[in-house]
């Protein structure tokens, strides 16, 4: 994928396009307070992720992938057998700079499509995809399937040409974004995950108000 305002480092780019609830894309992202996992005494101003507990018996979601049930804190390599390597591709080998050291990832990238699973002791916390030069189509394909695991969207944003619609769960949330880069192509970002890591990474509600109405004003700003 080729994003005029970001890194070329293979390794960083794709958590740069992500890292701001997925919707600024190339416009640019805003900072993010420094995190920390399970910190008992946190910095002053950041933002802190409980300790993650797991109980086998909690009821899941299953959000269906083509023929793959996929939940929240599944074990990590299963979810990433559900999404074969290209051939062509690069591997996403570090977490997005706010979770570095503190969670692992498993992923790969191409021009027009990438996949990224962070995970914390070999469970899934938050699966990542993003489609580049979407149509209509496939928008509402990646929805459809979507509503047809988890129901009907809880929510929808819209802002302009940026679309996003959330799914509220007990213990999951998954987010789409639908929103043009600045050579006006159509990326679509999907996430499923803990509800706290989702929140770091702004993909909820109150932070993508925010960052649509940035994005709309970056798009409809005249060029002096």
């Amino acid at each position: 994928m080729k994003f005029k305002h970001l890194p070329a480092c293979r390794n960083t780019r794709f958590w740069t396009l992500l890292g701001s609830g997925l919707c600024l894309l190339s416009l640019g992202c805003a900072p993010l307070d420094d995190v920390q996992v399970g910190a008992e005494t946190p910095a002053l101003g950041s933002r802190v992720i409980e300790p993650l507990t797991f109980n086998e018996n909690a009821p899941r979601r299953s959000l269906m992938i083509e023929t793959h049930e996929i939940r929240v804190m599944d074990k990590a390599t299963d979810v990433f057998d559900a999404f074969p390597r290209p051939a062509k591709s690069f591997p996403i080998l570090n977490p997005p700079d706010v979770l570095k050291g503190q969670v692992n990832v498993l992923g790969w990238e191409t021009d027009r499509r990438a996949v990224g699973i962070l995970h914390l002791s070999e469970r899934m916390i938050l699966l990542l995809e993003i489609w580049d030069g979407a149509d209509q189509d496939s928008i509402d394909g990646i929805v459809s399937e979507t509503s047809a695991s988890l129901s009907r969207h809880s929510e929808k944003i819209e802002r302009g040409d940026v679309t996003y619609w959330f799914w509220h769960g007990d213990e999951d949330r998954a987010m789409i974004c639908a929103a043009p880069d600045d050579q006006g192509n159509i990326m679509v970002s999907r996430a499923f995950g803990r509800p706290a890591v989702m929140d770091v990474l702004r993909m909820n509600p109150a932070d993508a108000r925010a960052d649509a109405a940035d994005a709309f004003e970056l798009l409809s700003a005249t060029p002096e």
